[in-house]
């Protein structure tokens, strides 16, 4: 019986590509090679006689699809974390602008005076 080199590639790149979805980018590129390879490995096992690989051909199908939605998921999480904190409020409940011009800002008397409220540090 010949052995299938690509659907053993696809297995070991899909089960690795799974361990390392929470990466990135192995997880995306990992997931994205396993499943070519799974497929291009279940096309092969399908004329060779007995049917070599197609079970390992299957898994890196399987475990490449996983990893590239791991990765996906992570990713998305990353981008919404990041945007999430673009869109905080900086210390003090100042904005970045109204920090640059502290030198300006009137001394905390506990009076909010609302001409100055970007500067005032009471507001």
């Amino acid at each position: 019986m010949e052995r299938n080199g690509v659907a053993i590639a696809a297995m070991v790149v899909g089960i690795a590509s799974l361990l390392l979805g929470w990466m990135v980018v192995p997880g995306i590129v990992g997931g994205l090679a396993a499943i070519y390879l799974g497929v291009t490995g279940g096309s092969k096992s399908r004329r060779l006689v007995g049917r070599s690989g197609s079970g390992m051909a299957r898994t890196g199908l399987i475990t490449g699809v996983v990893a590239l939605l791991v990765g996906v998921l992570v990713l998305a999480a990353v981008v919404a974390a990041g945007r999430a904190e673009g869109t905080r409020a900086s210390p003090a409940g100042t904005t970045p602008e109204a920090s640059s011009t502290a030198t300006q800002a009137a001394p905390p008397d506990g009076y909010c005076d609302p001409k100055s409220i970007k500067i005032d540090p009471d507001c």
